[in-house]
């Protein structure tokens, strides 16, 4: 699979997830993570600074971890700023301050606590759900270069988390705009995104796998935008016949499919 825009340009290094442990631990309703971080072997400035920041969507805290050579956790790493009904997200940056400006030189993103992986299997689901105020846009698809895209439900819609699991006049209205707007994103306005470590395992390349299972072409590369766009209209359209979704809808609105 060889897409340009994911190839890492910037130059600064990739340190694998499987380097990184990270745990929440919760007592009288407060959190707070304890880490560590293995930097053998890639080669990184000794005295660099490590930080650790832990974000949710609309949320971050920063955490300064010693250097390379003398990764120590501060005595506070309580998780006071992150609403506690959202799972966290962590990313460990090193950054080099020879310069007059710091400049970030190695990173690990998108990591999740140890204790508190998805779906009970460590991996991060390819469409998580959430539900918030929207105003009068039913539903939209949210956007980060280091995490997960998510699928956010206006909130005044009732039981809507469930509707998207289960109601199929919401998943066939729903489902196939969402596929489309995501890969359209990867291939448009996605920026040479650099992976989540050393193996490039990150979401683009997750969602790209799951495009290619859909429609058994490898995807395109992104100079000829006229076969991008047939490509990606071709596994919306094999990806809403799996699903049988507008013959479910007819079903579910009592017609018959003509």
């Amino acid at each position: 699979m060889n897409i340009q825009r994911r190839i890492n340009h910037t130059g600064r290094k990739r340190i694998d997830k499987s380097r990184v442990e990270i745990f929440i631990e919760e007592e009288s309703g407060d959190r707070r993570f304890r880490a560590s971080v293995n930097f053998d072997g890639l080669d990184l400035p000794p005295g660099a600074p490590v930080y650790i920041e832990a974000y949710q969507r609309y949320a971050l805290q920063r955490f300064d971890c010693g250097t390379v050579e003398n990764f120590v956790l501060p005595r506070n790493t309580a998780l006071d700023k992150l609403d506690s009904d959202l799972p966290i997200q962590f990313r460990v940056k090193v950054v080099d301050t020879t310069g007059s400006r710091g400049r970030l030189i190695a990173a690990a993103r998108g990591i999740r606590a140890s204790n508190e992986q998805p779906d009970g299997e460590g991996r991060e689901r390819l469409l998580p759900v959430i539900s918030r105020d929207l105003g009068e846009v039913p539903w939209q698809v949210n956007f980060s270069y280091d995490s997960m895209p998510e699928l956010a439900l206006n909130n005044r819609i009732p039981d809507c988390i469930n509707c998207i699991r289960q109601d199929r006049l919401f998943q066939a209205l729903v489902l196939p705009a969402a596929v489309r707007s995501i890969l359209s994103w990867i291939y448009w306005r996605e920026p040479n995104n650099d992976g989540d470590g050393e193996n490039g395992e990150n979401w683009v390349t997750r969602w790209l796998d799951f495009a290619e299972s859909i429609v058994g072409d490898e995807p395109p590369g992104p100079e000829d935008a006229s076969k991008v766009e047939t490509w990606i209209e071709d596994v919306v359209s094999k990806f809403s016949q799996k699903h049988r979704l507008c013959t479910r809808l007819i079903e579910q609105i009592g017609g018959t499919c003509e």
